[in-house]
């Protein structure tokens, strides 16, 4: 639809959208049969286009859009970062939309600074797609000794194999997914296998001496990828789940936590901090390349979302100038 364009009023300023990515979380919204409030989208880059009272940011900033949480400034989870946990989220102020489109007028502060050699795939990827699974990364502990399994080869199944790839630690991925499974084995993973032909925890077994993978990272959401985390983990092990689909987790107290000893760790998101960290480590080496494998403009929008819900692409980005 055509709609006028945004105007910045007070830290709202407008940023002209340059890329915005499908996250899986869509699937739901534009498949279902819930009405949007709003167009979709909330992984993307740009650059400030106009700007009001804002002392943050200036016309021609390149920056990443935060994920559109609400917060307050004021409680302890704020003060530290920690926005998606506010204590007192305010609501979302009237004429937001999503970043499916060619303006859009958001708070300063959800404006993060990228640099402006960084392309602006690239810079979409840093605040959902790296960040969820880097956060989950750093909580758990991961370093160049440890043996991961990566469950799910999505693009927060691809970006957490890279990233823990980029840490020296061994990497086991799945995919039941024919076009991700080949995309995986082109890329870091030292190993990639197909739980429809391949036993997932004997392989894993087989790799480790029996020992167990260090830690798990389930990406997937799926059940029987979530048991396989559970149990292809070994004694002492941690397993963060940070895909969104099955709720419950089918954990067996005395088998995986009694006698395993296992850490389990609920990770979501991530946040302004580890933002800057994100765009460390890409300069430092962290590969962005082959996760945006589709481009659309945005009038050709509706065959983006088909080719997501048909999986035949890793990550799709929609762009709204070309």
């Amino acid at each position: 639809m055509d709609v006028p364009a945004p105007e910045p009023t007070g830290d709202k300023v407008v940023v002209k959208v340059m890329s915005s990515l499908i996250c899986g979380t869509e699937a739901g919204q534009y498949f279902g049969p819930n009405p949007l409030p709003d167009n979709g989208g909330h992984e993307a880059a740009g650059i400030v286009h106009a700007v009001d009272k804002s002392d943050r940011v200036k016309v021609g900033d390149h920056v990443t859009i935060f994920l559109f949480f609400t917060h307050c400034f004021r409680c302890s989870a704020c003060l530290s970062g920690e926005w998606l946990h506010c204590e007192n989220p305010p609501p979302r102020f009237k004429g937001r939309r999503g970043t499916h489109s060619q303006y859009i007028l958001v708070p300063d502060y959800h404006c993060l600074p990228v640099p402006e050699e960084m392309s602006f795939d690239h810079a979409a990827l840093v605040g959902d797609c790296f960040g969820t699974p880097y956060r989950a990364i750093k909580r758990l502990g991961l370093n160049g000794s440890d043996t991961v399994l990566v469950t799910g080869s999505g693009p927060l199944g691809m970006a957490a194999a890279r990233i823990a790839k980029f840490y020296g630690a061994t990497v086991i991925s799945t995919s039941t997914n024919e076009y991700r499974y080949e995309q995986m084995k082109k890329d870091v993973p030292d190993y990639v296998f197909n739980p429809k032909r391949d036993d997932i925890v004997a392989k894993v077994m087989e790799i480790t001496n029996g020992r167990g993978a260090t830690f798990a990272i389930e990406c997937s959401g799926a059940e029987s990828a979530q048991l396989e985390c559970l149990d292809a983990v070994g004694v002492f092990g941690k397993i963060a789940f940070i895909g969104l689909g099955n709720p419950n987790v089918p954990v067996n107290l005395y088998k995986h936590l009694n006698m395993k000893e296992l850490t389990l760790l609920g990770s979501w998101a991530s946040t302004p901090p580890e933002h800057f960290d994100i765009v460390g480590l890409i300069k430092r080496g962290l590969s962005a390349d082959g996760i945006v494998t589709h481009r659309y403009p945005i009038d050709d929008g509706v065959k983006a979302f088909e080719n997501f819900g048909a999986k035949g692409a890793m990550k799709i980005a929609i762009h709204p100038w070309d």
